[in-house]
Parts: structure tokens; sequence; C-alpha cells
């Protein structure tokens, strides 16, 4: 990259750490090189800063779809698997499986080798072209009652009276 800005022909400044202010997870800061004019502001970032970023954006969107994780009931709720999105859209499964653009486009989340796909972000693809929304509208807040976590009594803490919630954690 050139040192020298294109809008306003200053030296450019190389920076190691790039931040970004996604509107649908949050900030994401990578590790990565880039070069910022301190005058305007313009930003040059190369392709492998810009793929840090892109991987970091799916890793922290897969996470918070871990967390939005609740029960079997919530879960069939807000999820599908594959064949039901396809009749949802009124594609084929294959049709569903082989493009890239409805996987980019659709939040979804694999466990134990089978993808499902977030029914909110289905319905804005179908109605609008893009499911994609601030994940922070999905509520990630824990669930004592069906993650088995603890519930504070008056003098000591006791494991919730429920059993384990069927629902897979990212560790399996």
């Amino acid at each position: 990259m050139k040192n020298e800005c294109f809008d306003c022909g200053l030296p450019m400044q190389r920076r190691t750490r790039y931040t970004v202010d996604d509107p649908y997870v949050g900030r994401i800061t990578v590790e990565g090189e880039y070069w910022h004019c301190s005058k305007c502001g313009v930003d040059e970032v190369p392709y492998a800063t810009l793929k840090s970023v892109e991987d970091e954006r799916k890793r922290i969107a897969n996470e918070l779809l871990w967390r939005s994780l609740r029960g079997t009931e919530e879960f069939d709720r807000d999820f599908m698997l594959t064949h039901e999105l396809a009749e949802f859209l009124g594609i084929t499964r294959q049709a569903v499986a082989q493009s890239k653009v409805i996987a980019e486009s659709i939040f979804n989340i694999t466990i134990k080798g089978c993808r499902y796909w977030l029914r909110k972000s289905a319905e804005l693809y179908r109605d609008k072209g893009d499911g994609w929304f601030p994940l922070s509208m999905l509520d990630t807040a824990p669930s004592s009652r069906r993650t088995g976590g603890w519930i504070k009594t008056s003098k000591r803490h006791r494991k919730a009276d429920t059993a384990a919630s069927p629902v897979l954690s990212s560790a399996d």
C-alpha cells in the first residue's frame, strides 16, 4: 500500500489493530495492518485484515446464536432445518445447501453436522432479500430454569431443580 492518502495527499500512518462497529454483532477488533490518514480519517485496509474482520464477525454471530438457545420448545420455534427452510422459501434443499448467498444472508448454526437456520432471519430474507438484523435483538440473557444455572437462595446457592437441557452446547 502507498504511504500517501489518495484524498488529501498527506502521509498515512501504519496501524496494526483494526476496529469496526458492525451493526449486526457490535464492535469487532482484530490484529491486522492497515493505513490511516489522521487528517481526513481515510483508512486503506488490505484484504487479509478485512478477511480477519469477516472471520471474527462470523465467530461472534455464532456465539450470539449459541447464547440465544434456551430449550427444545424455543429451539423448535426459533430455528428450522434445511428442508424446512427450502419449503419456506419455495426452493429445493439442494438450492439451499449449495447457495452461498443464502448461507451468508440468513443466520445459521451447525449442531452435530446439521445446519439450523434462524427463523426470524429466514423471514426477513424471504420478505426483503436480506436476513441480517442486529443479533443483540435476540434475548441472550441466561435462563437458569432451562440451562441448569445457579439460583441464589437466602443463605446458600443451590443447583436449579430442573432436568438438564436437551439443547447441545457449543462444545458438543
